[in-house]
Formats: C-alpha cells, structure tokens, sequence
C-alpha cells in the first residue's frame, strides 16, 4: 500500500506515451500546467540572465535600469492549443504595456524594442548628418563605419542561454509537475481511492 502515486520516466518519449493514456479530461489541465512549469522556469532564466541598461531612470540617454528584463513574459497561445498539443511564448514586449502580475504589478513598461541588439549585437547608430552627406542611410553606415566612428556593440544573449541551460531540464520539469499534480488529479474521480 502506497500514499500516493511515484513514477519514474527516463525517456520524454515513454513519458509521453503513457501521458497519452490517461482520460482527456486529465491531460488537459495536467498538459497546461506542466507546459506553463517550464515555461515558467525558462522566462524566469532568461530574466535573470538579461543585462541591466547602465542608463538611468529620468534621462534620455537610453531605457530605464530593468526595463528588459520587465519585458520578458511567458503567454500560452490558447488558439493554437489541441487536447494533445500546448504552445506557450517566451519572448520580449516590443511596445508599451503593463507588467500583469508580480510585484511590479500594473505598472507600466517602456517596451524593449531594443532587445534583439541586446540579444545578437549591433553598430552604434550612424547620424542623420552621415546620411545626408552620403546620400542614403546604407551608405551612410558604410561611410561612418570606415572612419571608425561607428562602433560595434557586441551581443550581451540572454534568450538563447536561458533555452539552452535548460534543454535538459525540459522533461524533469514537467515530470515533477505532473508527479505532484497527478494525484490529486486523480482524486476527483470517484474510481480512484487513494491508498488502494
């Protein structure tokens, strides 16, 4: 006799299997809240990896200290979801908008639109006088590049990092969400006896 239910899976693919026999009203909710677990974890990495602007609160010389790591969320996309699939984004808020739960709550977020430079690099941008003396913005960049004016910004990654420490960690995840949902879970069908 046992107090609850163990199970051990080694393999994300025998896991999935035997997911795949429990009834359609267990897997629906178990599924979400399993996905939502890694999903969880993964924005909460990726927070914690993304750098801090050095710019300051009040000035015009770049986004507030924190801003991008505001701006990361995790949103399941319910109009892709299936009984046998959950689609969830990790991603950066590009626009304005407001933080929807934490402690930040309800406070408003500049957007990060900047975060794909963060992420992969970029040159420093080439002035408006660099441009008109060269004709077009391309050759402007080309012509401020090769005075060494403009600099480049190396990549500061947070997103990648973030998905690739945790890879491995996919399954584990969703198998200790579904280990201490599952019997509970269980309970509400009037077929199972817990301890039986």
């Amino acid at each position: 006799m046992s107090d609850g239910l163990q199970f051990d899976v080694g393999d994300i693919t025998k896991m999935l299997a035997e997911f795949k026999q429990l009834p359609g009203v267990l897997r629906g909710p178990l599924a979400r809240g399993a996905a939502k677990a890694v999903m969880t974890e993964l924005r909460d990495r990726a927070i914690a990896i993304a750098p801090i602007a050095a710019g300051t609160e009040g000035t015009t010389d770049g986004p507030p200290p924190g801003n991008l790591k505001r701006a990361i969320y995790a949103m399941r996309i319910p109009e892709d979801c299936t009984n046998d699939r959950e689609v969830w984004k990790v991603d950066v808020r590009k626009g304005a908008g407001t933080v929807k739960r934490g402690a930040n709550e309800g406070a408003a977020t500049a957007g990060a639109y900047y975060a794909g430079w963060v992420e992969y690099g970029h040159w420093t941008r080439t002035p408006a006088t660099a441009v008109s003396q060269a004709g077009s913005r391309a050759a402007g960049r080309i012509a401020w590049r090769a005075t060494g004016t403009a600099k480049w910004v190396p990549a500061q990654p947070f997103m990648r990092p973030a998905l690739d420490s945790m890879k491995s960690q996919f399954a584990t995840i969703m198998q200790d969400y579904i280990g201490r949902n599952l019997p509970e879970a269980l309970a509400t069908f009037k077929f199972f006896k817990p301890g039986a």
